[in-house]
Order: structure tokens, then sequence, then C-alpha cells
């Protein structure tokens, strides 16, 4: 059986006023960097991996936004633990929007408003439309290094590529990405291959 890849088009819609969740997260986050994640908060996301970041990089300047319901259903043990840990002792720089967004602008908007995206799904061996908004918003974003997605962000240069299970490669490869800022030339020929065009 043949498989063919379909472009992973990525809506760019921005909300006509800034939303009061984004004005809440950029007040909290008072000039640190922003880290994003963002959707349905599933067993794929990598909870486990987020919170020992969060708990790992300087709260002076980093700050964490994780907006999406959270499906405990489908959360390991070991992700079940770490929400768990940090819901009961939540760190100050973390803001958690357990809801749905309301649509995929307001999506965008907290990604407009990140310095980076966490895209560091775990075993998922597909790719997502969130490479795509991290090219058209020209935000480094970080994956795992296992599937398509850790092939792609290694050939367009849009982030890095990183073990999935380590916490501490994930927190330095963070703080490089920051202080190593990433070409528009990557993101632009991402989102030229990967976009609305290359789909029709």
């Amino acid at each position: 059986v043949d498989h063919h890849w379909l472009p992973d088009v990525a809506s760019t819609a921005l909300p006509d006023h800034a939303t009061t969740l984004t004005l809440k997260a950029t007040s909290l986050a008072k000039g640190r960097k922003i880290a994003f994640l963002g959707g349905a908060i599933g067993g794929t996301k990598n909870i486990a991996a987020w919170c020992a970041v969060i708990r790992l990089l300087d709260p002076k300047q980093w700050f964490f936004i994780q907006a999406g319901v959270v499906d405990r259903t489908t959360l390991s043990k070991n992700d079940l633990f770490a929400l768990q840990d940090i819901e009961s002792d939540p760190p100050e720089n973390l803001l958690i929007f357990d809801h749905y967004l309301k649509n995929d602008s307001e999506f965008n908007e907290l990604i407009s408003i990140s310095d980076l995206i966490w895209g560091i799904y775990r075993d998922f061996d597909r790719s997502s439309n969130i490479l795509g908004k991290s090219a058209m918003f020209r935000k480094p974003i970080l994956v795992s290094d296992k599937f398509l997605m850790g092939q792609r962000v290694n050939e367009y240069k849009i982030g890095l590529a990183v073990d999935e299970n380590d916490a501490q490669q994930i927190a330095e490869a963070m703080t490089f990405l920051i202080s190593h800022p990433i070409e528009s030339e990557h993101f632009d020929r991402y989102s030229l291959e990967h976009g609305p065009k290359a789909l029709s």
C-alpha cells in the first residue's frame, strides 16, 4: 500500500482583539521567555517531560503556558504523577488553562506571544500542523528525534530534535534555541513547501 503525506497546512488567523487569556499570560510572564504547549493535552504530549523541564529551568528567565483540556485517561503513570505533583505545588512561572480554546485563532495568538513551541510528543510517528504554525509565526520548535517531526525539523532547521525522555537535554536545547535565533529563511522554506500552495 502506498502512503502519501499531505502538507500540514496551518491556519494563521488571529483574533481581532487580544484575548483575556493572552493578556493574562503576558502580564504574568513579565518579560520572561515563554514556552508554549497547547492543544488536546493527552498521552502523546509528554507531560512528564514537560513538568520536569519546568522544574529544571530558571523561573526568573522562563514562563510556561499549558493551554488545552487535559485528558487524564490517556496519560501514563509518570504523566499523572508529574501533573499531580505540579498541580499540588504550582510554580509561579506556569499558567495552566485546562479548558477548550474557543477557536484556532486563540491558539495562534498564544503561539504569537511565545518564544518557543513545545512539540516533543511521545511515541508520535506522524507529523503535525504545529510545525506549520511554528514556521508561519517564526517561532522555534522542539520535537522528538524519533519520528517524522524530528526528520522535518532537522531538514528545515526550524528548531531542534531531542530525546523525548531526557528532560536535561530538552532544557539545554531550549536554552540554546533562545540564545541562537533561527534565520527567517528556514521558517520561510518550510512554510512554502508545507503551506496552502503546496497543498493545492
